[in-house]
């Protein structure tokens, strides 16, 4: 059974298009609601509700004697749908309303035993889809981005009661307590998936609060420790995590954290929502083509203005190195040259000089190249002349 949570506050105007929705839904739920003492017809629209049809799927009306806030009010109604049994809990918003078949969506998708799934929406002003706030959402779930961002919407979610035997929404955060409720979950271990289809309607009112944190912000972040300030990307992090990063690799391995695992030739962002990139030793193990493509990549999520950091092996110095050294000090530079031939997939394919990087970061769309100090973690004072750092902008 699904347990639908709605905290309802004067929401007169749209309420019934939110009960409407839930009696549509085409797999088996109890809609809990907890009105928050509303001062207009809220709760009397759903009173009257409750008389003037047949019902597909049981409401359940609470009632608060003083206003205490949405987030007490989701709080109360989980409580009493896990009493009542519901292995799942759904969430749905007084000014909101799900599309026919959203439960089913969720449903359907929850056989790979996600603990928590999320839709999109469908923003509209009540005449047609708006865009107003460019919040930055990844293709597939990131749950390090919530350190800079919120980017699961309420009504989109569907999670196992079992999320919320120990937690509860922060009353001293409402306006962003579901931001702080699904990094709580992130980081207890709760498994997230994103299902990439739009499947409810979000009204943006006039002034509304969706997008804008005030001064809670910072208690958030103090709260949960968040270390992120913008959105950055390392990408091909190997073993050099980041924590103000988002770290991208194919996948985590021994030694090798990955916050999402991806082909970095197809970075799972929409277009220009990413503030810097670092990209330290990846180049190499692309051919010319693929090097290219993977830098006009970058190029395409990064923000008008956004900074790319790169850092390659120095071609031309490595190769007057090589001629110059003994036969042991030839040795000791075949990885720098040649990578690690004897692992699959990490032998360089392609090495760089100045002019040549400066070439490719200009054809992949980037301005204002210029050299910079190595920065990674295996230059040093010995051997940083061997290795090319780069940055410029788009």
């Amino acid at each position: 059974m699904i347990g639908v949570i709605t905290p309802l506050y004067n929401t007169e105007s749209r309420i019934k298009y939110a009960l409407d929705s839930v009696q549509k839904q085409k797999v088996a739920c109890t809609h809990y609601i907890y009105d928050d003492a509303s001062t207009d017809a809220s709760k009397a629209i759903v009173n009257e509700y409750f008389g003037q049809r047949d019902l597909n799927h049981k409401i359940s009306l609470y009632n608060g004697s003083v206003r205490s806030g949405q987030s007490n009010g989701r709080n109360t109604l989980i409580k009493l749908a896990i009493q009542d049994d519901c292995d799942l809990i759904a969430f749905l918003d007084a000014d909101d309303m799900w599309d026919d078949d959203h439960l089913m969506e969720h449903v359907s998708f929850r056989a790979k035993a996600h603990d928590v799934t999320y839709t999109l929406p469908k923003l509209t002003d009540g005449i047609q889809e708006v865009f107003p706030w460019g919040i930055p959402a990844p293709k597939t779930f990131i749950g390090k981005q919530l350190e800079n961002n919120n980017f699961i919407w309420t009504s989109g979610v569907v999670a196992s009661a079992k999320c919320f035997i120990h937690n509860d929404f922060d009353s001293k955060l409402d306006s962003i307590e579901d931001w702080d409720m699904w990094y709580r979950l992130f980081k207890d271990g709760h498994s997230f998936a994103h299902i990439n289809k739009k499947t409810f309607t979000y009204f943006v009112a006039p002034g509304g609060s969706a997008g804008q944190a005030g001064d809670k912000l910072q208690l958030l972040r103090e709260k949960n420790k968040f270390k992120m300030k913008g959105l950055k990307l390392n990408i091909g992090c190997g073993a050099d995590y980041k924590s103000k990063y988002i770290n991208l690799d194919i996948k985590s391995t021994a030694g090798v954290r990955v916050d999402c695992p991806c082909d970095i030739r197809n970075i799972p962002y929409e277009n220009n929502c990413i503030d810097e990139i670092l990209v330290s030793h990846v180049l190499e193990y692309f051919d010319f083509q693929e090097s290219t493509r993977v830098l006009a990549e970058c190029c395409r999520v990064l923000k008008s203005g956004g900074k790319i950091q790169l850092e390659v092996h120095d071609f031309l110095a490595l190769s007057k190195s090589f001629v110059n050294s003994d036969d042991n000090g030839k040795v000791q530079l075949y990885s720098q040259l040649f990578g690690c031939p004897w692992e699959d997939g990490l032998f360089h394919k392609f090495m760089f000089t100045e002019n040549q990087l400066m070439a490719n970061l200009s054809w992949a769309g980037f301005k204002g190249m210029k050299r910079i100090p190595p920065f990674s973690k295996q230059a040093n004072i010995e051997n940083q002349h061997l290795y090319l750092a780069m940055e410029a902008f788009k």
